[in-house]
């Protein structure tokens, strides 16, 4: 009798685990991590699932009509432990960001099954054997949302910190606002490609700025971030 007893806890085991749901070949996930989500971008099908999670700080997902969670959340919190997920049915691009960390962003990338794909360009052999690089962005983002910009006992290193790498060397400039009062131009010069960190805004005055930064003919990208004065608040990172 204890062998058919043996027998039965196996079969009960086999008929729980085929009950499970296999998670889908195609579906993602997204974590928000120190500053950056990662990946800032992925792309799926229609019907696919995206998960959100968080690996650290106090962070969530806001879409133009839904946030995941509805406010920032610390990855400390109990709905952190249930994963987060939504299903995206409509093919189109849906942007978000943190709605505690503006400069925060990505995107979900929904697949139209009727577009015709765009065939590839042919490349055109170059007669020296080398190609060069296209110019892309991998990372484009502040160290941190909070800066000081005068040297004191509280702000070692004034300014504001960019990490940037590119695959190919381009110029990077840019405007800022202070508010919704222009604060003038900010000109990186020719950053290298490669992952770079480059510093700005070392007369910057107290108050909340938005930058737009444009690397090369690309597209400008938005990041907002705060500079304190210069006797308190926490220091920049």
């Amino acid at each position: 009798m204890k062998w058919l007893a043996a027998v039965a806890v196996v079969v009960v085991a086999a008929l729980a685990t085929a009950a499970l749901p296999a998670p889908a070949a195609d579906d993602a996930a997204i974590v928000a991590q120190d500053f950056a989500f990662a990946p800032p971008s992925v792309t799926i099908d229609p019907g696919d699932t995206v998960t959100f999670g968080n690996a650290g700080g106090t962070h969530n997902f806001e879409f133009a009509d839904q946030a995941i969670p509805a406010a920032p959340t610390d990855s400390g919190d109990p709905v952190w432990d249930t994963p987060l997920t939504r299903v995206f049915s409509t093919p189109g691009t849906y942007e978000f960001r943190c709605g505690l960390h503006g400069f925060m962003t990505g995107q979900v990338v929904v697949r139209d099954p009727a577009a015709t794909p765009t065939p590839a360009p042919t490349a055109t052999p170059d007669p020296g054997g080398t190609q060069p690089a296209a110019l892309a962005i991998r990372t484009l983002r502040l160290r941190g949302a909070t800066f000081c910009s005068r040297r004191s006992r509280a702000c070692r290193r004034p300014g504001v910190t960019v990490r940037i790498d590119l695959t190919a060397a381009a110029h990077v400039r840019g405007t800022l606002k202070r508010g919704r009062r222009n604060a003038g131009r900010v000109d990186l010069r020719t950053v290298p490609a490669g992952p770079r960190t480059v510093r700005f805004g070392r007369a910057l005055k107290p108050g909340r700025y938005t930058l737009r930064l444009r690397v090369g003919d690309l597209a400008p990208r938005t990041l907002r971030f705060r500079i304190r004065p210069s006797g308190g608040g926490p220091k920049s990172r």
